[in-house]
C-alpha cells in the first residue's frame, strides 16, 4: 500500500487538497464570522461522460473540476504542457496519480483499446440481399468491401435516402 501524499488544489491554494489517490477535502478554516470549520472530504459526483468531478468554492463561487485533472496539476510534472490527462487502465473513476499521464489530443485518442471499443460499439451486423445472394456481413465496412460497393451508398440505403445499390438491398440484423 502506498502512502497518501496530500497537496493543494492548484488554483485552491489554502482551501482544498488532493491527495496522490484521487481524494479531494476541505481544510480546517474560519469563516468570515471568524468560526471555525472541519475541512472535509468532498462527494465526488460522475459526470455523464463517467468521469469523477469535484465542486470547489472561491470567492464565493462553485466550480466544478474533474478530479483526473485535480491530481495531475498537484502531482504530474508537465514540462511540455500537453493539455489533456490520459487514464492508464482506461478506468475513468480511477485517479490515482500512477494512473494517470499528460498527453496531447492525439495521443488521447488514439491510447489503448478505445478507438477499437468505439468502432465496435458503432458496428451493427447487416443483411444484404440481391443479385442472386442473401448474406449477412459484421458491419458495412465489411459488406461494402466484399461487395465492391460504396460504404456511403450501402449506408444511404441502410438510412432510407435511397432503395438500393448495385443491385443490393440492406438491413440491419
Amino acid at each position: 500500500m502506498e502512502e497518501e501524499i496530500w497537496r493543494d488544489v492548484v488554483g485552491y491554494e489554502g482551501s482544498y487538497i488532493v491527495s496522490n489517490t484521487g481524494i479531494v477535502k476541505s481544510v480546517d478554516r474560519f469563516n468570515i464570522k471568524n468560526q471555525y470549520i472541519k475541512g472535509k472530504e468532498l462527494t465526488l459526483q460522475t459526470n455523464h461522460g463517467g468521469y469523477l468531478t469535484a465542486a470547489m468554492y472561491k470567492n464565493g463561487k462553485v466550480k466544478v473540476k474533474f478530479v483526473h485533472r485535480i491530481v495531475a496539476e498537484a502531482f504530474i510534472h508537465n514540462p511540455d504542457n500537453k493539455p489533456y490527462i490520459n487514464h492508464l487502465d482506461e478506468t475513468r473513476v480511477n485517479n490515482n496519480v500512477d494512473n494517470l499521464e499528460w498527453v496531447t489530443h492525439e495521443e488521447n485518442i488514439n491510447y489503448g483499446t478505445r478507438t477499437k471499443k468505439a468502432a465496435a460499439a458503432r458496428s451493427v451486423a447487416i443483411i444484404a440481399r440481391g443479385n442472386g445472394i442473401v448474406k449477412q456481413f459484421s458491419s458495412t465496412k465489411a459488406a461494402a468491401k466484399a461487395l465492391g460497393i460504396s460504404q456511403g451508398n450501402l449506408s444511404m440505403v441502410l438510412n432510407g435516402k435511397r432503395k438500393h445499390t448495385h443491385g443490393y438491398t440492406f438491413e440491419r440484423a
